[in-house]
């Protein structure tokens, strides 16, 4: 059997520090990958979410406002069908008014309101709710805290063919002018329209309907 030969007490310790600092090295070195991997996987996450924000922007309706100067709008999903939100944006020292007619529509064009409600400036959301009953139909708008209404008998309408004008503001649009802004404008159809002419005479006719718009003032 041989035996290994004796250290002296110097070396022992010599021997002691090197494994010490071998583990400790590897210890270090293990933590730095653990922490690059982590910082790599999260910069990954970080640049795929970048790369999904503009959809998940535009599914969820967020109102995105590039330049505070700008009057910008975007509808909201809706809760339920006789309701619809928008969210908007009012430049600072400005306000805005929140207009419904139901009568005298034409194509373009905006006739007096059925009732108003202000919007503040900055960010305000919106609301035009329709309720119907057999004493008749309610127009509620709310702006904030501030409310407004019209009432129709129940026979207030009875077509069911109607013409829409605009178009869900389902992305932030930005209207470029101190023009009305039309959310909605719905016209009823009273008959059959063959030819350009007959068009043209109803685009120009006053109708019922529902006809929703803001002004800056």
């Amino acid at each position: 059997m041989v035996e290994a030969p004796n250290q002296t007490p110097s070396e022992e310790a010599s021997s002691k520090k090197r494994g010490q600092f071998g583990l400790r090295t590897l210890l270090l070195v293990v933590a730095a990958i653990g922490s690059w991997l982590a910082w790599h996987k999260a910069a990954n996450e970080i640049k795929q979410i970048k790369r999904e924000l503009p959809g998940l922007r535009q599914a969820a309706r967020v109102l995105v406002v590039k330049d505070a100067s700008q009057f910008a709008a975007i509808e909201k999903p809706q809760i339920w069908a006789l309701e619809r939100r928008w969210e908007i944006h009012v430049p600072e020292g400005r306000s805005g008014n929140f207009h419904l007619a139901l009568e005298g529509i034409t194509a373009d064009g905006h006739p007096q309101a059925a009732c108003t409600v202000r919007i503040q400036p900055g960010i305000s959301l919106i609301e035009y709710q329709i309720s119907k009953s057999d004493a008749g139909w309610v127009f509620l708008l709310r702006s904030g805290n501030e409310t407004d209404k019209a009432t129709r008998s129940a026979n207030w309408t009875k077509q069911s063919s109607f013409t829409s004008y605009c178009q869900p503001l389902i992305e932030t649009y930005v209207q470029p002018t101190d023009a009305p802004l039309d959310l909605i404008r719905v016209r009823i159809r009273e008959g059959q329209y063959n030819t350009d002419e007959e068009m043209r005479a109803y685009e120009a006719k006053q109708v019922q309907g529902e006809l929703l718009w803001i002004e800056l003032e």
